[in-house]
């Protein structure tokens, strides 16, 4: 394979034994990072703003070692794409950072002159599991390959193709190790990986449950202030994690009094998305659709129809 921009990652982190997240080289404290992951990996919008962001600056500090993989693929006439993990209905956080942070990437590539790069979305005929973050690299690669995203093929990899995988966070590497698999089984050009976050390997395979602990380092699995503020921000858009938070039936008892808090535009929003990902018919979410439904009935924003369970 060619030259590949290698791994890229914004901020590489562990725990100190005093349960702080501080950068692995510098030992700076870095919990306010892991707060600002975790709101966006349940969707904030601003948050997801600020990671995106943070990956764009980091493109162009080192930007004098990435040109020539540029410069290369413009003079062989050869495409640049990346891909977030797949989804089904439902977008992940990462898949709306990644999207953002190559919006502005590729204004500053287009500024140079150079190749920019193409967004593929990968599908999931299944959406993946919701103990995912817990799981082990073994017990992720063991789940249905239903619940597996769906990666391009010859067809795809028949034009001059670099493939980039992107994400918010590295943790085991699971994910990324079966799109280099495909590239090269495929005859991709190079790969290569960016994200907004890495996880310590040596902290990953003695704590797998590291990326659950992360997500949840501002956000837990309640209906408080931080979903309201989720949920409430302008330029909401729903993800797949925040659903099911929303719908977990852990919180139905305080679901149909939440509710009232939230905008007509965020309710409208979690009730299609909702219905998208066919959680109505998920023995775990389906009574917290049916209140869903009523939400949006008594507010008169569904028919009397779409308020059936």
């Amino acid at each position: 394979m060619n030259k590949s921009l290698g791994i890229i990652s914004v901020h590489t982190l562990t725990i100190d034994v005093d349960g702080n997240y501080i950068d692995s080289v510098t030992k700076e404290n870095k919990n306010d990072i892991a707060k600002k992951y975790s709101l966006m990996k349940f969707g904030s919008a601003k948050e997801i703003d600020f990671a995106a962001n943070e990956i764009y600056q980091k493109f162009l500090d080192i930007f004098s070692d990435l040109e020539p993989y540029f410069l290369g693929a413009k003079q062989n006439n050869e495409y640049i794409t990346i891909a977030a993990p797949g989804y089904r209905n439902v977008e992940s956080a990462s898949n709306s950072v990644i999207d953002k942070a190559i919006k502005k990437i590729n204004v500053f590539l287009s500024l140079k002159n150079l190749p920019t790069i193409i967004v593929v979305k990968l599908a999931r005929l299944e959406s993946n599991k919701a103990n995912y973050a817990t799981l082990s690299a073994e017990e992720r690669h063991s789940l249905p390959p239903t619940t597996d995203q769906i990666l391009p093929g010859h067809e795809f990899f028949q034009f001059p193709i670099h493939f980039i995988f992107g994400d918010d966070i590295k943790i085991t590497g699971a994910t990324a190790k079966g799109a280099q698999k495909a590239t090269e089984n495929f005859g991709g050009l190079s790969f290569s990986e960016i994200y907004w976050v890495s996880l310590d390997p040596e902290l990953t395979s003695r704590f797998p449950g590291v990326e659950d602990k992360i997500n949840q380092t501002q956000v837990k699995n309640e209906l408080n202030q931080d979903i309201e503020y989720i949920l409430n921000q302008d330029e909401f858009q729903p993800v797949q994690r925040l659903i099911r938070l929303v719908l977990n039936e852990k919180n139905r008892q305080d679901l149909p009094e939440f509710l009232k808090k939230i905008s007509d535009n965020s309710l409208t929003k979690l009730y299609i998305s909702s219905h998208n990902n066919d959680y109505p018919k998920n023995e775990l979410y389906k009574e917290s659709v049916f209140i869903l439904n009523k939400e949006m009935l008594i507010r008169n924003l569904t028919s009397p129809e779409g308020y059936l369970q």
